[in-house]
Parts: C-alpha cells; sequence; structure tokens
C-alpha cells in the first residue's frame, strides 16, 4: 500500500509542478498527508496489573489462579487505531507465541479469546489478558508465554515493529503458617511446627506447588521437595517427626504438608525471633513467615536476708501490720536484705522506702541490678519500718509483676549468763542477742557442775535474787547460776585376786570384778567384801574413804590364795617305783605338777577326779588317783589268704599276712589309743575289694590306718578279681590276659582306653577264652582299643582272642587292631575253635589284622560268630595258597552279620591262584557245611579304599559260598564296590545256595583275569556235581548313579548274574517281590544275566539300561549238550520308555544282537503273563530278542514292542503257546535275515491247541528294503 501510495504522490508531484495553479494550502495538506503515511506506532514497555514475579533467571512470572492483565505502552503520535485479534478479517500474526506454547489441544497455537485477549484500552496503551486456564497449562515455567506483538492499523497499514516480551507463567510458593510446639524427648526444645497451605491444588499435570525446592528458615536453606502426597522431610538433624503440644498453644498441626524444625533452643529459654520462607525450582519466593519461640514468664525473685535473723514470730510481710521481722545485728547496718533472679541477663528493679508513722515519707533508695542488696539500719533507734517495692524483667521474657513487703528491723540486746563456777560447752559464760521488748529465754544447754545440778538464773553471783523471764528485755543484762549437791554421784569398788605366781603377794593391775554405785557427795563409803573360793581377805586401800564430786573415787579390796594339800594313789601302779601315795603342798592356782604313774601292759589314761588343765592346785584339799587302760591286740589277715597280701606297720615294726610260707594272721600288742597302717599288695590281676575292722577312704583304697585303737582288733582285707583294665595301668596286656585267665565264668571286664602288647616281659600273648566272659569297652570303640601290636612285637606277634571249649566271648564297644593270626590258624583278631565255641560282637571294630586265612575273624567247625554294628576293615587273608577270607573265614561255621560294616579288606595279597572272599569266605569242613546270614548293613562302600577285594584269580569280592554253605542277605543290607580278580564282584557262589531279600548290590566288579569269568555282583557254578541255586526277592541289583553298575570286565560275561552249568536262578516272585536290575555292564556278553546251561526264572522284575556286545539285559547259551533254559513271566519288563531305560547290545561282530535278550541254539526262552521288551537298542540283530537256531515261545498278553523287533536267525522261530492278547494287537515285530526274506520262510508255529492262523496277525515283520512282508495264516513269510 505504501508503493501504492509513494507512486500516486509521485504523480501528483510531477503534475503539480507542471502546473502554475498550485497554491500555498495545497502544499500544506500534502505535508500532513505524508507525514501521516510516513509515522510508525511503536510499543515501548510492558506492565503486569496484576502480582507478578521475578524469576531467578530474570523473567517476570505471572500466577495462575487468576487472569494475567499486562498493559503495553505504545508511542501513537498519530492516534492510529489498531486491528485486535479475533475482529473479522485480523490478520493472524497480530499475537503469536513460541512453537511450544499451544491452545487446549496441544497442538495449535494459542486461540485469541479463549486462551488470551488483546484490546485498545486507549490510544498509547494495549491490555493483553492472559486467561487462567492457559496459565495453568504452562505453571512452573514450563515455556515462556511471552507473546510477539505486530501492529495493525483499522486504515489497513502493517507496521515494521514485532514487539516481543518474556514472560511466564509461575505461581509463587504459598507463605506457610506456624504453630509453637515442643520436643517429645528430654529435654524439652522449641519447635516450629511449620505448615503450607494450597499444596492439595491442582493443575494440568500435577500439584499446582509440586515444584518447591527449598525452605529458607532464618537465613539457613534446607532441601524441600515433594513426592507424592508430602513433603521430602529434609535431611538435616532440625527437621524431626514428633511434637508434644506446648501449655499454652494449640494443638501442633500434623499429616501432609507438615514439617516439626526443632529450634535447639530449651524450653523456657528467651524468646527468638524467626523468618520462614519457600523457593521453588524458578527461585521464586514466597511471603516471609516472621514468628518465633515464647516470651517465658520470668519466675518470681529469691529474697534472701544477708544480715540480721529473720525472727520465728515473723509476719508475711503483706502490709504493715503483718511486717517481715528480722533480729537486727549489733552494727551498721543492722539488717540487709538479698534480692536474686536466677536467670541470666536479667534486672532486678527495687525500691526501699522508709514508713515514718502511718505514711510513706521517709527517703527512697532505688536499685536497678542482679542481685540487689538492700539495707535496713536502725541508725540509731530500737526498731524501724520499711517499705520494699520490685520487679524483674529481661529481653525476650514477660517481666515479674511488682511485688510490695514491709520489713521491721528491730535492735538486739545482749543477755549474758554466768555459769558461776560451772561450764558451758565453750567456757564459763554464754551470750545471746534478745530482740528489743521481747522475752529471753534459759539456754537450751544448761552449763554443768561435776556433782551438782542447777537450781535456777539469778541476777547477782550471790544468787539472792531469781530471775523471770516473762521479763521484757530492754537493755543488756546479766543472769547467774544456782548449784545445789547432787543425790546420785557415781564411785567403784574394785576386788582383786592374788596371781598363782611362785613369789606371794603379787596382784594384777586389773580387779577381777568390780562394783559401780552412786552416792551423794561428801558421804563415807562402806565395802561389802566377796566371797572366792579359795581366796581369803587380804587388805583395803584406802581404808576409809568418802563420794568425791567428780565421781571418781575407786576403793580397792585386795584377796590374798589359800595353801592346800594334795595326794596322788597310783591306783595299782608305781610312782617312782613305789606303790605308795606321793603328797606334796602349794597355793590354790598354783602350778601342780603330777607325777608319772607306771603299771606293766596297761596304758595310764587319766586321774580321778581330773586335773584341771593346765594342772594346778586345787581350792582345797584333793586326792587324786590314777586310772588305767590294758594294752589291745591287733590281729590281721587277707581273707580265705587268696589275692594279694597285707603289710602292717606299728611304729618301726613291718610284719606281711599272705599266703604260706607267709604268716597267715601276724599281730601287734598296741599302746592304747595307738595306730597301725596298712597297705593292701594285690596279686596280678587283683584289687583290693573292701576292708573289715577299719574304716578305709574310699572303701576300696589300697591303704589304709587303724587309729585310736582301745580294744583287741581283727583287720581283713578282702581282694578281688580285677574287672577293669586302663591303659594307664602298668603293662595292661598282661593284666588283661591274667583278668581273663582267673576270671569268673560269665564274669564282665571293661577296657578302658587303649591297652597295647608290647615286648616287655609277660605284656604280650593272645587272650585265651575258656569260659563264658563278657569284655567291652568302658566309653566307645573309638578310644576303648585292643592294639596286638603286630608290626612292633616282630616274632612274638599273636592274634587277640582265641574261643575255645565251647565257651561263648562277648565283646562290646571295642576296636581291636594289629593282630596276626598265628601261622596255620585262621583269625587275625578272633579265632574261634572247637564245637559250640562262640564269639559275639556289638559295637566293636576290628581294623587292620591278619591271618592266613580269615583277616579278622576265622570260626571252625560247629562253632558261631555275631556280629551286630560292628565293622570289619582293612584286614587280610595272606596265605600264598589259600588266603581266603580278608574279613571273616568261616569253615562249617554259623556266621550272623547284623548291621554290620565290612570294608576294605582283601583276600590273597600274596601271589598263587585260586583263594577268594574279600570280606566272608564260607566252606565245610567235612560234611558240616558254613551259613552266612546278613541282615542289613554294607559290605564295601562308595570311599577310595572302601572295596573289599579278592585278588590274583580269586572270586568273590565281598563274599565266597563254597559248596554246601548258604548265604542268606536281608532288611536292605548292601553290597557296594566290590572287587574280584576272577568272578563274582560282590558274590562268588560255588556249588551253594544264596537267599537275598530286599537288598541292594552295586557298583561290584567282576575283572575276568584270565580271559574268563563274571558275575560283576553274582557268580554262581558248581564246585564237583553240585550246582548253586541263587533266590532274589525285592531289592536292586545295579542303579541309576554313576558308581552304580555291577561290571564284568575283560570279556566278562554277566554284568549282574552269571548263572552256570546246572546251576539255578530265581528273580523275583509276587509284585512286591519283584527286582530291578539296572545299569549294569558286561564287556562281552548279558549285560544284565548271562545264563549258560542253567534254569532261569524271572517273574515281575525290571531290567533296563544294561548293556553288553550282545544280550544288552540277557544272554542264554549252553556249554556242552546242556542247553539253558529261561522262563520270563508276570509284569517283567526288559527296558522301558525313559530315556534311559534301553538295554543295548553294542556289539558288531563275534559278538552281537539281542538288545533285550540273546538265546542260542537249542536254548528255551519263553515268554508269558505281561512281560514286555521295549525300548532296547542294538548296533545288530534284534533291538528287542536275537535267536539263534531255536523256538522263543510266546504267550499270553506278552508283547514285544514295535520299536523292538525279534531277530530269528539260522532258522529260529517263534512259538504262540496260547492264544496272544497282546494289549497293541502285536505281539511282535519279526526281522529275519535278508537271505531269508522268502514265503519259503516258517517264522511262526503253535502248540496243537492254538489255531495259528487267528495268531498270525498279531505279528508284524520288518520290510525288506521297500519290501513289505507279512506273516500269513501257515505261519510262513508273505508279500502283499
Amino acid at each position: 500500500m505504501r508503493k501504492i501510495i509513494t507512486v500516486i504522490i509521485g504523480a501528483a508531484s510531477i503534475a503539480l509542478l507542471l502546473s502554475v495553479t498550485a497554491c500555498k494550502e495545497l502544499f500544506a495538506d500534502i505535508e500532513e498527508d505524508f507525514s501521516y503515511w510516513a509515522s510508525e506506532p511503536i510499543i515501548t514497555n510492558f506492565r503486569a496489573a496484576s502480582p507478578a514475579s521475578v524469576s531467578a533467571a530474570g523473567v517476570q512470572c505471572v500466577p495462575s489462579s487468576h487472569n494475567a492483565v499486562l498493559t503495553l505502552t505504545v508511542h501513537n503520535p498519530r492516534n492510529f487505531s489498531f486491528v485486535m485479534p479475533g475482529s473479522s478479517g485480523a490478520p493472524s500474526d497480530i499475537v503469536t507465541f513460541a512453537s511450544n506454547v499451544h491452545d487446549a489441544s496441544g497442538i495449535n497455537p494459542p486461540e485469541a479469546g479463549a486462551d488470551y485477549t488483546l484490546v485498545q484500552s486507549g490510544q498509547n496503551t494495549l491490555t493483553l489478558t492472559y486467561e487462567s486456564v492457559f496459565l495453568k497449562r504452562y505453571e512452573w515455567s514450563s515455556a515462556n508465554i511471552g507473546a510477539s506483538i505486530r501492529l495493525y492499523s483499522t486504515d489497513g497499514r502493517k507496521f515494521n515493529q514485532i514487539y516481543k516480551f518474556n514472560l511466564e507463567a509461575n505461581t509463587p510458593p504459598p507463605k506457610p503458617t506456624a504453630v509453637l510446639a515442643k520436643t517429645t524427648t528430654s529435654p524439652e526444645n522449641y519447635v516450629l511446627c511449620l505448615q503450607v497451605p494450597d499444596m492439595g491444588i491442582s493443575v494440568p499435570g500435577g500439584k499446582l506447588h509440586e515444584d518447591i525446592a527449598e525452605i529458607e528458615i532464618n537465613g539457613t536453606s534446607y532441601t524441600l521437595t515433594v513426592s507424592g502426597g508430602d513433603f521430602v522431610k529434609p535431611a538435616d538433624a532440625h527437621f524431626i517427626t514428633a511434637v508434644t503440644q506446648l501449655a499454652g498453644y494449640p494443638s501442633p498441626p500434623s499429616g501432609a504438608w507438615v514439617l516439626y524444625y526443632d529450634t535447639g533452643l530449651a524450653v523456657g529459654n528467651a524468646y527468638q525471633p524467626y523468618t520462614v520462607k519457600l523457593k521453588d525450582r524458578k527461585g521464586l519466593v514466597s511471603e516471609t513467615l516472621e514468628t518465633g519461640t515464647a516470651r517465658p514468664q520470668l519466675p518470681a525473685e529469691t529474697v534472701t536476708v544477708t544480715r540480721g535473723q529473720q525472727s520465728t514470730g515473723s509476719g508475711l510481710g503483706g502490709t504493715t501490720g503483718d511486717p517481715i521481722i528480722i533480729n537486727g545485728e549489733t552494727s551498721a547496718p543492722e539488717a540487709q536484705i538479698t534480692i536474686a533472679h536466677s536467670t541470666p541477663g536479667t534486672t532486678v528493679h527495687c525500691e526501699v522506702q522508709e514508713i515514718v508513722g502511718a505514711s510513706s515519707t521517709g527517703a527512697v533508695s532505688q536499685y536497678d541490678t542482679n542481685p540487689v542488696t538492700a539495707s535496713l539500719g536502725l541508725a540509731g533507734e530500737n526498731e524501724k519500718l520499711y517499705k520494699v517495692k520490685y520487679h524483674t524483667d529481661g529481653t525476650g521474657y514477660t517481666p515479674t509483676s511488682t511485688t510490695i513487703k514491709y520489713y521491721k528491723v528491730l535492735k538486739c540486746h545482749r543477755v549474758t549468763f554466768n555459769a558461776n563456777g560451772g561450764t558451758f560447752l565453750s567456757g564459763s559464760t554464754l551470750s545471746v542477742l534478745v530482740p528489743h521488748n521481747t522475752q529471753a529465754a534459759a539456754p537450751s544447754t544448761p552449763p554443768t557442775k561435776t556433782g551438782y545440778h542447777i537450781d535456777g538464773w539469778y541476777t547477782e553471783a550471790a544468787c539472792t535474787t531469781q530471775w523471770n523471764f516473762a521479763t521484757q528485755i530492754t537493755e543488756d543484762k546479766q543472769l547467774y547460776a544456782k548449784w545445789t549437791p547432787n543425790g546420785n554421784t557415781p564411785y567403784k569398788v574394785e576386788h582383786y585376786q592374788e596371781l598363782p605366781t611362785a613369789t606371794a603377794g603379787q596382784y594384777p593391775p586389773s580387779p577381777a570384778d568390780t562394783d559401780k554405785l552412786t552416792g551423794t557427795t561428801g558421804d563415807t563409803i562402806t565395802v561389802t567384801q566377796k566371797s572366792y573360793q579359795g581366796f581369803e581377805f587380804d587388805k583395803q586401800e584406802p581404808a576409809s574413804a568418802t563420794i568425791a564430786a567428780d565421781g571418781n573415787t575407786v576403793v580397792k579390796v585386795y584377796y590374798k590364795r589359800k595353801t592346800v594339800t594334795v595326794t596322788f594313789n597310783p591306783g595299782g601302779g608305781t610312782i617312782s617305783g613305789s606303790p605308795a601315795n606321793v603328797t606334796v603342798t602349794g597355793r590354790f592356782g598354783t602350778t601342780l605338777t603330777p607325777p608319772t604313774p607306771v603299771k606293766p601292759n596297761y596304758t595310764f589314761n587319766a586321774w580321778s577326779p581330773a586335773i584341771p588343765s593346765p594342772p594346778v592346785f586345787p581350792a582345797s584339799d584333793t586326792t587324786y588317783t590314777a586310772q588305767w587302760h590294758k594294752n589291745p591286740k591287733v590281729t590281721f589277715k587277707v581273707y580265705n589268704g587268696t589275692g594279694g597280701s597285707l603289710k602292717g606297720t606299728y611304729g618301726s615294726s613291718t610284719q606281711t599276712a599272705g599266703n604260706p610260707p607267709a604268716i597267715l594272721e601276724p599281730y601287734f600288742i598296741v599302746t592304747y589309743g595307738g595306730s597301725i597302717s596298712f597297705e593292701a599288695l594285690p596279686a596280678l590281676a587283683w584289687e583290693v575289694d573292701s576292708w573289715t575292722g577299719l574304716t578305709a577312704s574310699p572303701a576300696n583304697a589300697a591303704t589304709a590306718t587303724l587309729s585310736n585303737i582301745t580294744l583287741d582288733t581283727t583287720v581283713i582285707v578282702k581282694f578281688k578279681k580285677k574287672t577293669t583294665v586302663n591303659s594307664t595301668d602298668t603293662n595292661p596286656w598282661e593284666i588283661l590276659r591274667e583278668a581273663v585267665r582267673i576270671a569268673d565264668n560269665n564274669a564282665v571286664i571293661t577296657v578302658n582306653g587303649e591297652i597295647m602288647a608290647t615286648n616287655a616281659t609277660g605284656n604280650f600273648g593272645k587272650i585265651d577264652i575258656d569260659k563264658n566272659i563278657t569284655i567291652q569297652g568302658g566309653s566307645g570303640a573309638d578310644s576303648d582299643i585292643l592294639n596286638a601290636n603286630r608290626d612292633s612285637l616282630g616274632s612274638n606277634a599273636h592274634h587277640v582272642f582265641t574261643v575255645s571249649n565251647g565257651k561263648t566271648l562277648i565283646l562290646k564297644n571295642l576296636t581291636l587292631k594289629g593282630g596276626k593270626g598265628i601261622s596255620g590258624t585262621f583269625g587275625g583278631a578272633v579265632l574261634v575253635t572247637v564245637y559250640g565255641s562262640k564269639a559275639q560282637l556289638t559295637d566293636c571294630v576290628i581294623d587292620d589284622c591278619i591271618a592266613d586265612k580269615g583277616g579278622a575273624i576265622g570260626c571252625g567247625k560247629d562253632t558261631t560268630v555275631n556280629l551286630t554294628r560292628t565293622t570289619i576293615k582293612n584286614c587280610k587273608a595272606t596265605n600264598s595258597s589259600a588266603g581266603n577270607g580278608g574279613g571273616i573265614c568261616a569253615s562249617g561255621a554259623t556266621v550272623n552279620i547284623t548291621n554290620c560294616t565290612i570294608k576294605g579288606n582283601t583276600a590273597r595279597a600274596a601271589g598263587g591262584s585260586g583263594g577268594g572272599g574279600g570280606a566272608i569266605y564260607s566252606e565245610k569242613t567235612g560234611s558240616t557245611a558254613s551259613a552266612v546270614t546278613i541282615k542289613g548293613g554294607t559290605i564295601g562302600g562308595t570311599g577310595t579304599n572302601d572295596a573289599n577285594v579278592a585278588k590274583n584269580l580269586g572270586s568273590g569280592g565281598a563274599i565266597y559260598i563254597g559248596e554246601g554253605c548258604t548265604l542268606t542277605m536281608q532288611d536292605n543290607a548292601e553290597l557296594i564296590g566290590n572287587e574280584a580278580a576272577s568272578s563274582g564282584g560282590g558274590i562268588c557262589a560255588s556249588g551253594a545256595t544264596v537267599n537275598i531279600t530286599n537288598c541292594t548290590i552295586k557298583g561290584n566288579t567282576a575283572r575276568a583275569a584270565g580271559g574268563s569269568g563274571g558275575g560283576g555282583a553274582i557268580y554262581a557254578g558248581k564246585t564237583g556235581s553240585t550246582a548253586s541255586a541263587v533266590t532274589i526277592k525285592g531289592g536292586t541289583i545295579g542303579g541309576t548313579g554313576t558308581n552304580d553298575a555291577n561290571k564284568a570286565e575283560n570279556l566278562g560275561i554277566g554284568g549282574a548274574i552269571c548263572i552256570g552249568e546246572g546251576c539255578t536262578l530265581n528273580l523275583g516272585g509276587s509284585p512286591a517281590e519283584g527286582v530291578q536290575l539296572i545299569g549294569n555292564n558286561a564287556d562281552e556278553s548279558g549285560g544284565g544275566i548271562f545264563a549258560y546251561s542253567a534254569t532261569v526264572n524271572i517273574t515281575n522284575c525290571t531290567l533296563k539300561s544294561n548293556t553288553a556286545k550282545r544280550g544288552g539285559a540277557i544272554h542264554v547259551q549252553k556249554t556242552g549238550s546242556t542247553p539253558s533254559t529261561v522262563t520270563i513271566k508276570g509284569n517283567t519288563t526288559i527296558g522301558g520308555t525313559g530315556p534311559n531305560d534301553a538295554n543295548n547290545a553294542t556289539g558288531d561282530g563275534t559278538y552281537e544282537g539281542g538288545g533285550g535278550i540273546w538265546v542260542g541254539q537249542a536254548c528255551n526262552l519263553t515268554l508269558q503273563d505281561s512281560v514286555k521288551v521295549i525300548g532296547n537298542k542294538a548296533t545288530k540283530k534284534g533291538k528287542g530278542i536275537n535267536a539263534i537256531n531255536t523256538v522263543v515261545c510266546i504267550k499270553d498278553s506278552v508283547e514285544v514292542d514295535q520299536n523292538n523287533d525279534v531277530y530269528l536267525d539260522y532258522g529260529s522261530k517263534i512259538r504262540a503257546d496260547s492264544a496272544l492278547t497282546p494289549p497293541s494287537n502285536k505281539a511282535a515285530r519279526i526281522t529275519v535275515p535278508d537271505g531269508q526274506y522268502q514265503t519259503t520262510t516258517q517264522v511262526l508255529i503253535a502248540v496243537t491247541s492254538v489255531n495259528l492262523a487267528n495268531e498270525a496277525g498279531k505279528f508284524s515283520v520288518t520290510p525288506k528294503g521297500s519290501q513289505t512282508w507279512s506273516v500269513g495264516s501257515n505261519g510262513y513269510l508273505k508279500t502283499p
């Protein structure tokens, strides 16, 4: 528009210049128009009409609680009218905002009218109003809401200026309020309870005041933030969590938006002002709260009379008629009072005025200090009355009320009391001060005068005028005491007895008796004499005496000793060789020397009557007669003369009683009351039992003393056989041997500690048991040990016990160790021999013993060994040709083992061949077989050295059971981790009977030394014509653990069980008696069972996870012409559906096939009932069954799972022995060699009672490549 106007003006100007008709008025109008169009209005500033604050960044902030009105000043010299936003056709850029400022939608720019308005309020002013709703959206200075303003005139002009300003919406924090309270704990401090209002007000996006950042108290700032619905209390210790209401103040606020500020000032301190204000994150500050602590009321002053004394009859001082009375001092100022206040920093204001007559007309004294000392003098008067007015004030305290008190001061007169010959406590006179015109009182503590009592006070020393104490004192006064003699003056009479000294007339310094008496001072004393036995009057000092006034008069009376005669009668004895009496004289109580009488074979007892001790002359003539005791005889002996001797000692004389040739009953004649000492000397393995005739302590002491002997006495010591042997005894092994030798039948001997054999004379040698006896540990096998000490004895080495003659040895709580069997015998610790002999061990240990056979125990024909909770370990059978039974060798004996541990034992430690039974070896003697029963416990173990081992081609790593012998295992017994160099890692049965019920056999190994052998757990063979029979019910053979497998190594056969020619294995029984063969391994054949020419019956068992080259679970073959017969029935499962259940035949070559069962030529295999073969594996030929030139019989509900085929090799067939009812309607899948897939190959037959055609469809056939085959109704293979 400006360009258009300029062009027009230019054209007009040219026209005017060309025109000669122009005039002055025309030029004036043009100048006016040019000024109008060329001028520009300019906005120069703005101001807020409503309250505004400035942030720390210097930006003006307005609150959002109401509209914010801003006035803009416009320099508008041409008085333009402006187009305002919202008017018709108004440009959109009149008022603009930053890009982050929007209307309520949050997308569009702010809307005129809804968010703001701009109006021209005058020619030179614009009014910009921000709506409250708009301000709330941008609270907390969240955006710069300052506008950019461009003006347009209503005539269409657009002006160049764009006026910009900064503005933020931010409401300052509210002003807090305060209530004064106190802390809850001592010492009590003032607490400012600060509450902030309006904290619950919300704006879009949160709480209006959630931006509070600080609280400032008396100039100190503390961080203060908001979280959730409350403040986050500042971390400073001034801010606490609990308060108590302060008396006289409102209840303190609580809950949200409240802070408790501990001032640290004790309650009662002077007033302290406080200023409190809040600040937000942008630096806006609230109004300042001015508050403070309380101005406490000062307590009352303390008033003390510091000169003079307050009278006991004083008033309260509230009026002139009831003044406080002070008895004045004798010098000026006669009275003073001190008024003090205990609060530091306070001032006492005091005014003192004398009262003259009825008005206060005296002089006024003013005091302003603390404390105030005010003088109340008499100025020569007898009394004066004063008015005292005072109060106290101090900065920060409420002053005390003004107090007015009246004080009367009285002059005091001196009254002197004269003792007049007596004395007071502190002298002869006593002075007191008596207030003017009051009465004096007699002294509360009167004077004293010895022998006298006071009888009143008088005005003169002559005591003629008595003083009346009701008289008023108006001047100084002196009074005198009057005295009267006492009638109870004390005196003493002392009585002295002559001393019993050799020289007569000597008296002690102290009397024998004292009489304390009283009488009248000056009277004569009359003495009453005493009557003492043995004494008579001698003298009195003084002979005549009077009672002195001082009470110290003493009269002494003396008594001398009488002279008496004493006669000594020897009483049938002699005195100095004469039977006559002896007479002596002396003073009573002086020393008497009795003679010494003598009488043969008697001991002087005493004089009768008794002579005083020490001896002195009696009070009168006396005869003393000697009394006598006959000397007693003491005989001593050993009870029954057995078990030792008895030595007696009397003075220097010694005699011994004992067995001949010793004196049997020696004796002593002793002085009456004398004593004899005795020593009992037990023989070897004897000890003192008891004493008769004296008391020993303890009762079985080896020494005793008979004291104070007064009667004839017989002393007997009784010995008993020793029943306790201690390691601390000298040569305890010798003592134990002897104790056993001499023991009674059925005796019990206790061992304490380690009893060790040594090469000391007599302290070694086996202990022979030829009677029934019990030997037990006192504490237990850990500490109570019988150590035969083999390695130290050399050629003297021996075993511990030999039991013979049909007797029984019972051992309890003992360890036997270090024993060595005598060459040619057996039993390194215990040898039980001769018919009927028995050894019974309970809670015992046999450790590190050796013998040719039976490293720990050897037991012969018809003997019995019972072991209960006993451990046999580290023992060895060492004979080079027959070192059998590393732990036990039983030869025609009965062995019962209950809950025991047998581990780490070795059979055949030296070279040679044969032998076995690392733990137990049993054989027969003649026709007498051994019987071994094992209940519970463990044979072997999982520890490094726990295995029992049969070495050097030995069999039966744990147990070897010989011809005709029996082994019974039950009650969860365990065979674990044992090893045999040849066969039977756990058990080797040779022509024996084995019965195992509910036991665990795992981790055992048969190493098949020499290339033959097996039976990792059990090997059963025959001896001569005697075959073995093995029956196993319940329990587990093998297991799923890492080391649980029983193994037959080095091409060994029968990883778990190997059953030899003619032998029988019965495995399982009822469902509860089923056996689990799990995880066993044979290097060659039969991972679970190997049967050759044997009979095997398996019922309700599980065979899984077993491995061999052929016959993963079972291998069946014949030896010579005798076939094996294997019958599997019940609910037996071979394999399983679990990931590790498969039995596995791993061979590929000489030994291969039969993941579940391998059955050889002419052998009999029958599966019946609900037997299942499932999930087994084979590298070749029959995952389920591999049959070689034989017939496999199937009946009932047997199922060989479709994933487990039956491989029929060399013309083998399946025979249906009954109508088959397999659960899946498929009894088996048949596989034949590739060359036998022909219609001329018969694979199925049936017994005559079974319709073959009906059974053919119950079998499938493994395809040959892509060619499908099946079993025809005639039992031959066919193609579709």
